[in-house]
């Protein structure tokens, strides 16, 4: 009789697992697909603008910044880089260092989860911007939609709206 219990209970935890790694894949997936259709717009947007390296919208991060010199909101799109690489430098305390005593791993964790905020924020704030510029009549609603879907719908929208002829007057 034990020996079922062991099995039903390893067939439970690889459940939990195999879901686990979809629910992973399903986000690279869409932080692939976001990267890709961001990068697209700004490409296509600087190289109207006259951009010196248009190149330069394919770079990861940077390409944020260049969201913000688009929307014109350099001094956000200078915070949301620095967000960035503030991000990425606590995620890589927490995952590389164990050793460290539960306050601050509670602090890391708090500043991480401020850090997404932000995040979140700036971008929404930016592309709220960009969009503003090209359709205003529908920008709320749009920068409303991106807001209930937690960003999902941001990039969709800035990569259909790439060829509006308002984004580059």
């Amino acid at each position: 009789m034990g020996g079922i219990s062991i099995f039903m209970v390893l067939g439970i935890l690889m459940s939990v697992a195999i879901l686990f790694l979809v629910a992973l894949l399903i986000f690279m997936v869409y932080l692939i697909m976001n990267y890709v259709l961001e990068s697209i717009f700004l490409y296509h947007i600087s190289k109207k603008l006259n951009y010196q390296y248009p190149i330069l919208s394919w770079l990861p991060f940077y390409n944020k910044y260049y969201l913000g010199k688009v929307g014109k909101k350099e001094l956000q799109a200078k915070v949301l880089l620095m967000n960035y690489f503030i991000l990425v430098v606590l995620l890589s305390i927490s995952s590389m260092v164990s050793s460290l005593p539960t306050g601050v791993n509670t602090l890391i964790f708090i500043f991480t989860l401020l850090s997404i905020l932000l995040n979140f924020v700036l971008n929404i704030w930016i592309s709220h911007h960009i969009m503003k510029v090209a359709i205003p009549k529908i920008a709320t609603y749009l920068t409303l939609l991106n807001v209930f879907t937690l960003g999902l719908s941001r990039s969709i929208i800035l990569f259909v709206i790439r060829n509006n002829e308002n984004l580059i007057a």
